[in-house]
């Protein structure tokens, strides 16, 4: 874009000088013609009929006409000194202009690799890049430490959201996330949002699980802290759900992924964080097995209701029924 203005922009020095050289050879030719006209005139005066020889001699012996000689000359100087001149003071404002168009396309360009990869909100990294972050440290990994992935949310986001609407909650997600960035300031750590509300990190563990752990409950007590929104003072309830490289799986994605299946687990959790288990995919499937087919059974009636009486004990009298 900046290359295209910049050629516009040249072209226009161009014509900006065309002009003014165009304006000096106008100059140039009126001056010719006047001192044309005034030599006829001196010569018709002096000798009363117009000839060559008149016309040398008035050249020759009046002075005013050497004066009106120098016009032409002079006119072609001051052109070529103007359309010089505005050569030079457009050629600044194109380099001005260029540079300033220069700085708006890198803005623009940065902005948008910015909306690709950031966060419009948080301005913190998309689930994209921390992907590519993830993989790159799994490749730097040499055995001996481990890696975890941190599900991060808080389980009554939502309620928030729906008693102070969207504004008010945007505010609050910000300043969650800028909590977490606080907390995940040491180099080894690295944030991404991955969606509305959930947000993710990595985290180095050079020592147990147990201090992993030991270290998540730190960011549990720090996000229970209440957060100040307008004029309110609003406690959320945190839930982390963990999952360890390689222990749980040896790809980004799959550790995201099972961080995440942590995540739903860890909102019934009284403490608020869970570990990843294989079961709890299981459980998770048997689930979503259980759902679809009581959906099939639904649409083919095949769901059907039995009764069974309850009866007094004292006289052996029915009193109701109850469903099964």
């Amino acid at each position: 874009m900046a290359t295209v203005v910049n050629d516009v922009l040249s072209r226009n020095v161009a014509i900006f000088k065309e002009r003014a050289s165009r304006s000096a050879y106008q100059g140039v030719l009126v001056a010719a013609v006047a001192v044309i006209v005034a030599t006829l005139a001196v010569a018709y005066v002096e000798n009363g009929s117009l000839s060559i020889d008149g016309i040398i001699q008035a050249q020759k012996t009046n002075v005013v006409l050497w004066i009106l000689d120098l016009l032409p000359f002079v006119f072609a100087y001051m052109g070529q000194y103007a359309s010089y001149v505005i050569a030079q003071e457009a050629g600044l404002m194109v380099q001005a202009q260029t540079e300033e168009l220069r700085q708006r396309a890198t803005a623009m360009e940065r902005q948008a690799v910015l909306a690709v990869t950031h966060d419009r909100l948080t301005e913190l990294p998309t689930r994209g890049v921390f992907i590519d972050d993830l993989d790159r440290a799994i490749l730097t990994q040499d055995g001996q430490a481990s890696l975890a992935v941190l599900m991060v949310t808080a389980e009554n986001f939502r309620e928030v959201q729906e008693i102070l609407g969207h504004e008010l909650t945007d505010g609050l997600i910000r300043s969650f996330a800028q909590r977490l960035q606080r907390w995940t300031a040491a180099p080894d750590r690295q944030i991404a949002r991955i969606d509305t509300h959930s947000f993710a990190i990595r985290m180095q563990c050079d020592g147990s699980r147990a201090g992993a752990e030991r270290v998540v409950r730190e960011l549990i007590r720090s996000l229970e802290r209440s957060f100040n929104v307008g004029d309110l003072q609003l406690t959320l309830h945190p839930a982390v759900g963990v999952a360890f490289y390689p222990e749980h799986a040896e790809d980004a994605d799959s550790l995201l992924q099972r961080a995440t299946v942590a995540l739903v687990n860890a909102g019934r959790s009284a403490s608020g964080i869970t570990v990843y288990a294989p079961v709890m995919e299981e459980r998770g499937s048997r689930q979503l097995t259980l759902m679809a087919d009581l959906k099939r059974a639904i649409e083919r009636d095949e769901l059907m209701l039995r009764f069974q009486p309850k009866v007094a004990l004292a006289d052996h009298r029915l009193v109701g029924v109850e469903a099964l």
